[in-house]
C-alpha cells in the first residue's frame, strides 16, 4: 500500500487525457481518443485506437457509482476493487494483469448528457506494473447496454 501512496502522489493532478505504465511492457498503451459514456449508475471510461480494419479498445474502466455517498469523488483500497473492473479487447487478444490496488479520482463528476467528467486513476497489477491514466469528456448516455456490465447493471 505504501507503492500506491508514492505513486498515487500525481493522481489527481493531470488535466489532459493520457495512459501510461509500466503495464506497456506487456502491452500496448497508445490510444487516439476517449470516450466517456453513462449508463444507469455505471460511468464506462474507455480509451480507443483506431485502426484500419476496426477499433481497438486499449482500455476501459467501467465504474459503478451506485449508492455512492454525494460528494464521494474518490475511490480507493477495497472499495477501488469493489466498484471498478477494467478490460481490453484488442486484436491481438492480450489482456491486462490481474488488479492488485487502486485509486480513482473524479475531478469533474456530473452524471447526467451532456456533463463533465474528468479524472484520474492509478491501477497497481499483481504483477508489479502500474497503469496511470487521466480522462476528461463530456457525458454521453449508452444507447446500447454495455456488454462488461453485470446482468441488469
Amino acid at each position: 500500500m505504501l507503492v500506491l501512496a508514492l505513486i498515487g502522489g500525481c493522481v489527481g493532478c493531470g488535466t489532459d487525457d493520457d495512459l501510461t505504465g509500466s503495464v506497456s511492457e506487456l502491452v500496448p498503451l497508445e490510444f487516439d481518443r476517449v470516450t466517456v459514456r453513462l449508463q444507469d449508475d455505471w460511468v464506462i471510461i474507455t480509451y480507443l485506437r483506431d485502426l484500419p480494419d476496426g477499433t481497438e479498445k486499449v482500455c476501459k474502466l467501467v465504474v459503478d457509482t451506485g449508492g455512492l455517498p454525494a460528494g464521494a469523488q474518490q475511490l480507493e483500497g477495497a472499495r477501488f476493487l469493489k466498484r471498478v473492473t477494467l478490460h481490453r479487447s484488442t486484436f491481438a487478444e492480450d489482456s491486462f494483469p490481474i488488479m492488485a490496488s487502486g485509486e480513482l479520482n473524479f475531478r469533474d463528476f456530473e452524471l447526467k448528457e451532456g456533463g463533465e467528467i474528468g479524472g484520474d486513476f492509478i491501477i497497481l497489477f499483481e504483477t508489479g506494473h502500474d497503469l496511470l491514466g487521466s480522462f476528461s469528456g463530456e457525458a454521453l448516455i449508452q444507447q446500447v447496454p454495455d456488454e462488461t456490465l453485470p446482468p441488469n447493471g
